[in-house]
């Protein structure tokens, strides 16, 4: 029988026939210090192995210890200046080893490494933004001089540093390790100044959160909750009916979404969708999609609705009627706030921040996606404009899949009658209205 080749995570090279081969080729990319430091640490927990090199799965432990011991709050001796050095410096080092689980996308960032170099160097410039737990309950934030996190109006959510640090406070709220703000601001400044550009629409500022390397591959949808709940939460009104239902208001880690939705199923809402996840979804890796957001939002008496868009056969190709709608969402800015939108496909999910016209006619949707790494979205804050076509700008012809469920918040609240008539009618299936393209 044929041997099969082992590949390898960080450069995809597939022609390893053992996997000690692998370990110690894996181990080239990484310095001597590093490789050094792994080994004495698996030397001291199996002293009976001195002479042994460590595993893959070794070293991998161990750099996921390094990433938890610099969560732990830091001494009030320590500066949050070194603290963000030292974690990002950490985490750029275990996104290069990190194995993904969709091989195309893991290409695509390979082939960005000059992209990491600037960002490591950007760090040793104290220029990221780092959005810290210390420092008197305010956004610690290394400014470039071409920074715009802190530029948009005073009336928006987003240029208020308190309020973006309220948001990650709580036993129940995300940490904000991979949110990034400014991202609307910046893109903003970006399309009004490139010369290809006839119109753009924009959603109001909201973060962008990235997935983080323990929740890579199936979180993308609880990361596409967490930008929507950050934009909601901008609306006094959601905002006041947030605080009623959770206390106060943050944005909810994953863990707790997922028990956010399973009180939703508990308390009648869509039977088929607590089916489906076993009634097994807290402290899970199951997916997230649209119609499990939508009952737990509406549990809470946030209304939303869910539009469904195919083509008129089951072949994949563009939606024009996708990019019209989204056209009309974004451009209705008549006293009410404009919020992103929840895009859902096979296999992935990403949120639609806005949309440009190109003066050659084509049309790009602006698209927050989770696998885009927190370095990429903090350095496009900060003067990388060429960023935005890499991570951000997807052409219509690229948004080609057969089916694409939407998930649009309304900005309206639901009555306590209202939510038990909807939560009647889930019962019977989530229903949503249907366009073909």
């Amino acid at each position: 029988m044929e041997n099969q080749h082992l590949e390898c995570p960080v450069c995809f090279r597939d022609n390893f026939n053992s996997s000690d081969a692998l370990s110690n080729h894996v181990q080239t990319h990484f310095s001597d210090n590093e490789t050094l430091a792994a080994s004495s640490s698996a030397r001291e927990r199996n002293p009976g192995n001195q002479d042994r090199a460590p595993t893959i799965e070794e070293q991998l432990r161990e750099r996921r210890n390094r990433i938890s011991a610099l969560r732990q709050p830091a001494a009030q001796s320590t500066s949050v200046k070194q603290k963000s050095q030292n974690s990002d410096q950490v985490l750029l080092d275990i996104d290069e080893f990190r194995m993904e689980n969709d091989r195309q996308i893991a290409l695509r960032l390979a082939r960005e490494e000059e992209d990491l170099a600037f960002a490591k160097s950007l760090q040793e410039q104290d220029s990221v933004i780092i959005i810290s737990d210390e420092e008197d309950a305010t956004t610690s934030v290394n400014h470039h001089e071409d920074n715009f996190a802190a530029s948009t109006s005073a009336d928006s959510f987003a240029s208020n540093s308190a309020m973006q640090m309220d948001v990650f406070q709580g036993k129940n709220a995300d940490s904000g390790y991979t949110c990034t703000w400014g991202l609307i601001s910046r893109i903003s400044q970006i399309l009004r100044e490139d010369d290809r550009t006839e119109t753009f629409l924009l959603a109001d500022e909201f973060a962008h959160f990235a997935s983080d390397p323990e929740d890579y591959g199936w979180s993308c949808g609880y990361r596409n909750a967490q930008m929507l709940i950050s934009a909601m939460l901008s609306i006094p009104r959601c905002k006041e009916q947030w605080r009623a239902r959770l206390g106060s208001c943050f944005v909810p880690s994953i863990l707790y979404l997922q028990q956010l939705m399973q009180q939703a199923w508990n308390a009648g809402w869509d039977p088929q969708g607590n089916t489906e996840h076993r009634g097994e979804i807290i402290g899970s890796k199951n997916w997230l999609g649209p119609i499990d957001l939508y009952s737990m939002l509406m549990n809470l008496g946030i209304e939303c609705q869910i539009t469904f868009f195919v083509h008129a056969t089951s072949r994949e190709g563009p939606h024009p009627e996708l990019f019209r709608w989204c056209q009309e969402h974004f451009a209705n800015r008549s006293n009410r706030n404009v919020l992103p939108i929840y895009l859902q496909h096979a296999g992935h999910s990403r949120t639609i921040a806005g949309i440009e016209v190109m003066k050659n006619g084509g049309q790009n949707f602006i698209i927050f996606d989770p696998s885009t790494k927190k370095e990429k979205a903090r350095n496009t804050t900060i003067g990388k404009g060429k960023w935005l076509g890499y991570h951000f700008r997807r052409s219509l012809s690229t948004v080609n899949k057969a089916r694409y469920e939407v998930l649009h918040l309304t900005g309206n609240i639901l009555t306590p009658a209202e939510i038990e008539r909807c939560k009647q009618s889930s019962r019977s299936g989530v229903r949503g209205v249907r366009k073909v393209s």
